[in-house]
């Protein structure tokens, strides 16, 4: 990814060979929206009486917690 805002990210498969040459590169787009303001503007229309959050907040906790647990691993690697 050439930018954390970045529309695209390029994906590069290696069959049975790790040569560059046998490389095939393919380019994969991706919404430029940042996921918390999507969650957020969820949540606002939920409150606006639109449907329920995809994640309730026990899940939501929980996968924070993981993430900080996956930031701490890798800051220690």
């Amino acid at each position: 990814m050439e930018s954390p805002l970045a529309e695209h990210i390029n994906i590069v498969r290696f069959n049975n060979s790790t040569e560059i040459s046998q490389a095939r590169s393919e380019r994969r787009s991706i919404p430029a929206t940042m996921p918390l303001f999507m969650e957020l503007k969820h949540f606002c229309d939920y409150i606006k009486g639109g449907s329920a959050p995809l994640v309730n907040a026990v899940k939501g906790a929980e996968m924070a917690r993981r993430i900080t647990e996956l930031r701490q691993f890798i800051s220690q690697s």
